[in-house]
């Protein structure tokens, strides 16, 4: 089953290469919902105020469209990862973006720009809203090897062992180290509740 699925994914993504839209439709739905959570999860509370989460992705999305002749097919997931490795370099441009922005006594504040959902209610987008902030702020408390860690294994859905190899280290170590990073977040996140 495993291996079908692989070969699928790589049938697909060669079709995809060769400028079949539909494709190429197929490989960005499916890493649609890991966009999406990464997107979510790794937004900076500047970010929470200025951009939407949708206009994020679909901006993503529509650059990695643009460059898909730079992606190459390395396996499974690869096309996720090459997509979220983008995402992940959008969002630290757009923070520093923002915050020069934010510096810059002449920006005047687009009161429109702010995105809601219909279905969401005022007090439901503002606990979404804090609730993000917050773990955005605590995982910009973390020493970089916590922060990297997490984001391979929760935000982008690595293993263990590919996560190991990004990070140049064994795999039992690394599981060690992932269960200090998490331990260090939920101390961090504890504390803003205080």
């Amino acid at each position: 089953m495993g291996a079908e699925r692989d070969r699928d994914e790589c049938q697909l993504a060669e079709a995809a290469l060769q400028g079949d839209a539909d494709a190429q439709d197929a490989l960005f739905r499916s890493a649609l919902p890991r966009l999406t959570a990464f997107v979510r999860h790794r937004r900076n509370a500047l970010l929470l105020e200025r951009c939407g989460e949708e206009d994020l992705v679909q901006t993503v999305c529509r650059e990695a469209v643009r460059d898909l002749g730079a992606f190459e097919y390395r396996g499974p997931k690869s096309f996720e990862h090459w997509l979220l490795a983008r995402a992940s370099n959008k969002l630290r441009n757009k923070s520093r973006a923002e915050r020069a922005q934010k510096r810059d006594p002449a920006r005047v504040e687009d009161a429109g720009s702010s995105q809601m959902r219909i279905t969401e209610t005022p007090s439901r987008a503002m606990a979404q809203h804090e609730s993000q902030a917050r773990l955005a702020e605590a995982l910009d408390q973390l020493p970089e090897h916590y922060r990297q860690i997490i984001e391979l294994i929760r935000f982008e859905g690595r293993s263990y062992a590919e996560a190991a190899a990004v990070m140049g280290r064994r795999e039992g170590a690394l599981r060690m180290l992932f269960t200090r990073a998490i331990g260090q977040l939920g101390a961090l996140l504890a504390a803003q509740t205080r």
